[in-house]
Formats: structure tokens, sequence, C-alpha cells
């Protein structure tokens, strides 16, 4: 609340051009008010869980369903409390005077495990789209596209490259090809058109992601040739509870050798051509 706040009170103060906010509270404490945590219990449910804490549980077969559920409501509420400060950022910039239009650019920087896949917290997993598919909001300083929602695929890069272009440095963001380096929003926030990236890669610590248009892949560690890539249909499978890797195997190997490539030659990994199977679902 005080950096929401604190960075609200710049904005409408006028002396600021580019203001930065990092906000850890999401990995660091859930400390809603009781309030915000109880909006989301049903009367049947037992209440949620006491204490601030992050937890980082290994849930086992036969987890206690009430614990998992009363968790995701702490969470809920906890992020139910950041909405409510990050108002308060908006407000400042819709009300701000002194004759300059902002730009607010809203961004995760990793997910928490929910308990989707065996674990509730910031503790070790590999990168399925709980932890990497990220919250990102944009608000345009000319209103473009204001409540659209893109459904194509971006990476961290491609913000950094949007803001350099928002400064009126659009060559520099734009002047590497690299599939490795940001995309600038400029043409989707003015046409809805774009250059469509045909993939996303992730190398982190307990494991290699791609995601395609029709396809999320994991690779649970990268320095096992004889690790089992789970493959998940997207969009339907949006909480990747189905893995079809048996079932599309051809798929899964396509992908799995890409994740592979990630480590050691990331650029054969984002450039390496793809099937069209693989790139747009087998529909």
């Amino acid at each position: 609340g005080r950096l929401f706040t604190a960075a609200a009170d710049l904005v409408g103060a006028g002396t600021r051009r580019f203001l930065w906010c990092h906000a850890a509270s999401l990995g660091a404490a859930w400390d809603a008010p009781p309030n915000l945590r109880a909006a989301y219990v049903d009367p049947d449910d037992p209440p949620p869980p006491a204490g601030a804490a992050v937890p980082d549980i290994a849930l086992e077969e036969g987890a206690d369903p009430d614990l998992i559920a009363g968790l995701r409501h702490v969470f809920a509420g906890h992020l139910t409390l950041l909405d409510g400060c990050l108002a308060t950022l908006l407000d400042a910039v819709s009300s701000a005077e002194h004759g300059r239009a902002w730009t607010v650019l809203v961004a995760g920087v990793r997910g928490v495990g929910l308990g989707l896949h065996g674990r509730i917290g910031c503790g070790p997993l590999p990168p399925y789209s709980e932890l990497v598919q990220l919250p990102a909001i944009v608000v345009d300083h000319r209103g473009r596209m204001a409540a659209q929602r893109y459904g194509g695929l971006l990476v961290p890069a491609d913000l950094a490259a949007t803001l350099l272009a928002q400064a009126g440095d659009a060559a520099t963001a734009a002047a590497d090809d690299d599939a490795r380096r940001g995309r600038p929003l400029e043409d989707l926030l003015d046409t809805w058109q774009r250059r469509e990236r045909d993939r996303a890669v992730c190398v982190a610590r307990h494991g290699t992601a791609v995601a395609t248009p029709a396809w999320h892949l994991v690779l649970p560690t990268i320095d096992d040739e004889t690790a089992v890539p789970l493959l998940y249909a997207k969009p339907d499978d949006y909480f990747e509870a189905c893995d079809v890797a048996d079932r599309c195997p051809e798929v899964a190997a396509e992908l799995a050798a890409v994740a592979r490539l990630a480590a050691d030659d990331p650029a054969q990994a984002w450039t390496r051509p793809l099937s069209e199977v693989a790139t747009h679902g087998v529909w």
C-alpha cells in the first residue's frame, strides 16, 4: 500500500517522467485483511488458514482438499489487495495534470504454484504455465486498444521493446530481427496486426518449456536425455491437467527436441522450423 501510494503521489506531483515499482509481496507475504480472504469462502467451506507466511508445500497423493482450497482463497484475497493498490495508481494516472499522459505497464515476474501440479507456493516446480504464463497489462497513454485481450505469444523482451518505442526510440526497439529479442507492440496497438511469434522458449531451474499457439510442452529436466516430456493442448487445456504426449507422440518429440536445444544452442531453439501441427495443432 505504501509503495503504490508513493508512486501515485509522484505521478500527481508531475516531477517524474518514468517510475519503476517492484512489488515482491506475492512471494513475500500473503497478509491481506481477513475480509478479503473471507470474500472467496463459501458458507460450507472451512475458514482459510491463518497467518501471512507464503506456503511451500509439496502435495502428496491424498492431500487435504480443504487445505488446498483454503490457501487458494488466501492467495485470491491477497491478489484482490494488490488490485486495490494498483487502482490507487491508475486513479492518479487518469487524473494527472501538468499535461502529461502516462503509459502504465503491469507485468508479473513469475507465477506461484497453487496445487495444480503438486506444489503450493514458490518452491521448485517445472515451468508449467502457472509459473511462466504471466499477467501483462498495458494501459496506453493514447487509449489504444483499451480493454482488449491479445491471444498471441509474448515474451518479456516484447514489453521492454514496447516501452522503448513509447519513449520515442522505436528504431532501437525494432533494430534486431533475432526471435529472442523484443518486438514492440506498437503495430498491435495501432491496427491489431502483429508479426506473430510461433513459439516461446523458457529455460528454468527445474526444466524447460516450449509454448506454441497450440501446445505447451514441459521437459522437467534439461540435463537428462531420458526425461519424459509432458504435452498439453492449448487453449482448451488451460490448467494443464491432461498430458497428451502419448496421443501426439510426433508433436511431443518435435517440441522436446527444441526444448533440449534451448540450453546449449538457444538460437536454434528459437529459429528451428516447426511443422504446421506443432505450431497450429491437429484440428
